[in-house]
């Protein structure tokens, strides 16, 4: 805990939050997807996975204040087509609450097996 009681290092979420965002959509997309393995969000059944709580889970490390998380939601929002048109993901629409996402078979086994930014290269568009 700091000094005062914040307890969170504000200059290394800054730092975080710029580095992810200044990533190329492809090296932010396979920043991702480990957010939709084992070790991510790992959200129950009917709850949300949208570009929400993949930027809270790419900050889960650092603050979760809102300053250090928004500037990431629009390339996050960029980033997550990448993978479904890569076949990493799929994406689920309901009514106008939003998207949820989650890993096809073949995204589970590229993060298994290493291969995600293969597929993100090879993938079209």
């Amino acid at each position: 805990m700091g000094l005062f009681g914040g307890g969170e290092d504000k200059e290394a979420a800054q730092a975080e939050s710029d580095r992810l965002r200044n990533l190329p959509l492809p090296e932010l997309a396979a920043a991702i997807m480990p957010a939709f393995g084992p070790d991510g969000i790992n959200a129950k059944s009917g709850h949300q996975q949208g570009p929400m709580e993949v930027v809270s889970w790419l900050m889960r490390g650092h603050s979760q204040k809102v300053r250090y998380r928004q500037p990431l939601l629009g390339p996050t929002i960029e980033a997550l087509p990448l993978l479904e048109r890569a076949g990493l993901v799929t994406r689920r629409t309901f009514g106008t609450s939003g998207s949820t996402y989650s890993a096809t078979r073949l995204g589970e086994t590229s993060l298994a097996d290493g291969t995600v930014g293969e597929q993100l290269a090879t993938s079209p568009g």
